[in-house]
């Protein structure tokens, strides 16, 4: 209750502070500034960024005990910042060139709105400060991915602010294609109200790896968006088109910054952020002087290469992302995945982590990384990895781990390559049956060596196990025959997962291959009673009775 408590005064005080400055600073941008004006604009430019970079470090820790994914708990804060900005643009343009006045009740009323919010902005992050086990600096460490996905987030904060402060000229120049007849505050408050859309837009998304994905699918919209407004510049939905893909973007990248550093590095990840997209700014405006005597034709069409660049760049740096996110919206109208369990908020996006599943269908691995925030890095086995069109995807894009495809083997490659990517700091995905369900009464197959070979080597690593609920008899499962044969296609199918809290192993655990396995066996049956089903006893082992294939990799299948 306090946690939500604090969430709540954080959200409305978020409100209050961006509209009471909006209104203030789009006064001071009126008219005529004095140096005291300048000032004050920009120690409330300073005020907001420190109030960012303290919200945005706590924020994990916060939405852990609200319950609520970390990203959309960011990105809530962000639309009320930026509901709070249109209001606070509307009330200050609506009184036409307006200038602080103290004796006026309305200015009153904002300066105080700003300074009462103040307080209790800091009220509100009187939260546990964020801690955990010190870590290499993420800008200097070159071993864990994580720090190299945080680098990536930090050059997409620069162009994002390039890409918006390129998007707000073109709304700056279209008063001016329409022989003024639309004025600049309309303008304005258009593209700001288009912003603010696209941020609820990206709220639907709540896990800030797959956030990012939405960056070229914002690029593109704003390559649109530049090529309408340079063929019909007086246009209207140019302006709007470009709000919303700017604001579409602009949360994914400072929120994977927040979950990807280690927690006592969130805040100078972010002050390292706020310098990006300043950078990305000055960037822009460097262009916009360098291109002064230009047409605004020729400066249309600059802006329109430029967003074309950056459409093709983000597309190919968030290539997998982008493909993570297209794919969830393909599957969406097939299948309603939805995830249970303490692990659903527990799982460390930081990795490394280990995630073992039952395996009743094809699109498993897909159903998984849907409910879990972490980029996985599968184990598929050679008979479908080598397929040309699959082959590309899980090499260049997912990167899996190819399990070779024989009955017989005494070298696994695939536990050599599943215990590097773990002590990369990635996170992989087993099915430790080693095989697709082809039984109805066979819950759970016993699980292969494999996963206690890679447990062996490395111990510390958590262990998520997961339970798959409602894969088997789909489209794509071996009920009544192959996978995709006498079934009909599957129509809003219900995929419940059930994810346990991450569990390290004990060394007593890990001692004997045996006792490891049973012990993971039923970690992934107790799994179920969070998708309300009783737990089920694991098959028995019987003494020197192992499996053909004790790899983690999938059983060639027979007929």
């Amino acid at each position: 209750m306090l946690a939500r408590l604090h969430f709540a005064v954080l959200f409305l005080a978020h409100a209050v502070w961006f509209a009471a400055i909006a209104h203030m600073d789009v006064g001071l941008l009126s008219g005529d500034r004095t140096p005291s004006d300048i000032l004050l604009l920009v120690v409330t430019i300073l005020a907001t960024v420190v109030v960012q970079i303290r919200v945005g470090s706590v924020m994990p820790d916060l939405a852990a005990a609200v319950r609520v994914a970390p990203a959309r708990a960011m990105t809530s804060l962000s639309f009320a910042g930026a509901v709070g900005l249109c209001a606070g643009i509307a009330s200050g343009l609506g009184l036409g060139p307006w200038r602080p006045d103290l004796n006026s009740l309305w200015d009153r009323g904002s300066l105080a709105g700003a300074l009462l919010s103040w307080p209790l902005l800091f009220t509100a992050l009187l939260w546990r400060k964020p801690g955990g086990p010190s870590a290499p600096f993420f800008l200097r460490n070159r071993a864990h991915v994580a720090d190299a996905d945080a680098r990536r987030c930090l050059v997409a904060g620069v162009v994002h602010a390039f890409a918006a402060a390129l998007a707000v000229a073109v709304v700056i120049e279209r008063p001016a294609a329409r022989n003024d007849a639309a004025s600049l505050a309309d303008c304005l408050l258009l593209f700001s109200l288009s912003y603010a859309t696209g941020i609820l837009l990206s709220w639907f998304q709540g896990y800030a790896q797959r956030q990012v994905g939405l960056l070229p699918m914002a690029s593109w919209a704003a390559v649109l968006a530049a090529l309408a407004a340079w063929i019909a510049p007086a246009a209207e939905w140019p302006v709007m088109l470009l709000g919303i893909a700017c604001g579409l973007a602009h949360c994914a990248p400072r929120n994977w910054l927040t979950v990807l550093v280690p927690p006592g590095q969130r805040a100078l990840g972010l002050l390292l952020m706020a310098l990006a997209q300043t950078i990305g700014v000055l960037l822009a405006v460097g262009i916009g002087k360098a291109a002064a005597g230009l047409s605004p034709a020729a400066m249309r069409g600059i802006v329109l290469i430029l967003f074309l660049a950056i459409a093709t760049v983000a597309t190919r740096a968030f290539l997998r992302e982008l493909t993570e996110q297209a794919t969830e919206m393909l599957i969406w109208i097939s299948y309603l995945v939805r995830g249970y369990g303490p692990g659903m908020r527990s799982v460390p996006t930081r990795g490394p982590v280990l995630v073992i599943a039952n395996h009743c269908a094809w699109l498993d691995p897909l159903w998984v990384a849907k409910v879990l925030p972490l980029h996985l890095r599968p184990m598929m086995t050679s008979r479908f990895y080598d397929l040309p069109l699959i082959r590309w995807l899980m090499t260049h894009v997912f990167h899996a781990i190819r399990v070779p495809e024989s009955a017989f083997r005494r070298e696994a490659p695939e536990v050599h390559d599943a215990i590097a990517a773990l002590q990369r700091g990635e996170n992989v995905l087993i099915f430790p049956e080693g095989w697709l369900k082809r039984k109805e009464e066979q819950s759970l197959r016993r699980f292969g060596q494999g996963i206690y070979q890679i447990l062996r080597e490395v111990p510390r690593t958590p262990v998520v196990a997961c339970w798959i609920e409602g894969s088997w008899g789909s489209f794509v499962s071996f009920f009544k025959g192959p996978p995709t044969k006498n079934k009909k296609v599957d129509f809003l199918r219900n995929i419940r997962i059930g994810v346990s809290a991450p569990e390290v192993l004990s060394l007593d655990v890990l001692h004997d291959h045996h006792q490891t396995r049973r012990h993971l066996m039923l970690a992934v049956l107790n799994a179920r009673s969070y998708v309300g089903l009783p737990p089920l006893p694991p098959p028995p082992f019987a003494a020197g009775d192992e499996e053909k294939d004790d790899g983690p990799g999938e059983e060639p299948e027979k007929g």
